[in-house]
């Protein structure tokens, strides 16, 4: 296909119409694959940069305090152990 031969003002633009519209089919099929590569990019780099803020954000200090009944059976002792911290 001759340079410019898209322009409506060139010569072989009537011969080359059918290969001008796939032409310019592949063009915006092109740029809607870059588009959504660039927003699909820019998603994973706000969740990545999001997951490492939240493994790195110090947690609030809780009070440790509560009360734990955990069962206790041996071949010589069965029972319950009881643990608190207050």
């Amino acid at each position: 296909m001759p340079d410019m031969a898209c322009d409506p003002s060139h010569p072989d633009h009537a011969a080359n119409r059918a290969n001008c519209a796939t032409l310019l089919s592949t063009l915006q099929r092109k740029d809607t694959f870059f588009n959504v590569g660039t927003g699909a990019l820019v998603a994973g780099g706000v969740l990545a940069v999001g997951t490492v803020v939240y493994a790195l954000w110090p947690a609030k200090k809780r009070a440790a305090t509560g009360f734990v009944l955990v069962p206790s059976v041996t071949p010589t002792f069965a029972g319950i152990a009881a643990s608190g911290q207050f």
